[in-house]
């Protein structure tokens, strides 16, 4: 039998390799359009105050990456229907996922504004500090990019907190600022220019 030669196999290959990303990239259309459906859905049945339905209209919660609308969605619901500890439950794994995030004031009521509020002051020390350990641990191994990143974060999770917990907070605060200094990728000097040699004089 004769060999395929290997520009054919390597073809072979990229045929392969190019339907595969085209079946992932519909898949990954399908799963927006299924997003999208699912949050319509949950919204429509909460202003119908049909909580129970909203609730069991949700993807459930099985470890995935927590959605910040599907969340508060969660949390508005059990609120509502008198399920306090499942709330703040549901809260905490939003801002676990997503510690700089807080819901405008203007889209959702004082209540959850409050809840936010609590569950952010309880958590967001940690995370600070699980967060500026990180970042120092990258500064370490010269990864200047995700240090410096994860000291403005630290940074970040800090100055948003209240100024009791904020004030607990300042020597992190004052040590992750001077790291996010030091981390800062600083562009390369200029090479300095080379001095002409002058010409040589004629004879």
């Amino acid at each position: 039998m004769k060999s395929r030669s290997p520009f054919a196999i390597a073809l072979v290959f990229l045929l392969i390799h190019s339907v595969g990303n085209a079946a992932q990239g519909i898949e990954r259309v399908l799963d927006l359009a299924q997003v999208a459906g699912d949050i319509d859905r949950v919204r429509t049945l909460y202003v119908a105050a049909a909580y129970e339905e909203a609730l069991a209209a949700m993807p459930a919660v099985n470890g995935a990456p927590v959605r910040t609308d599907i969340e508060q969605y969660r949390a508005l619901c059990l609120l509502a229907l008198g399920r306090e500890e499942e709330a703040v439950a549901a809260v905490e794994r939003l801002v676990r996922d997503h510690p700089t995030f807080f819901p405008p004031a203007g889209e959702t009521s004082p209540r959850m504004q409050n809840l936010f509020a609590g569950v952010r002051t309880k958590l967001l020390p940690d995370i600070a500090k699980r967060t500026y350990v990180d970042a120092k641990a990258a500064y370490e191994t010269k990864n200047r990019e995700v240090a410096h990143a994860g000291f403005g974060r630290a940074v970040q999770l800090i100055d948003s907190l209240p100024e009791a917990e904020k004030n607990g907070l300042a020597d992190l605060r004052l040590l992750a600022g001077e790291f996010l200094e030091l981390s800062a990728v600083r562009p390369a000097a200029a090479p300095s220019p080379v001095p002409e040699k002058p010409a040589p004089k004629p004879s």
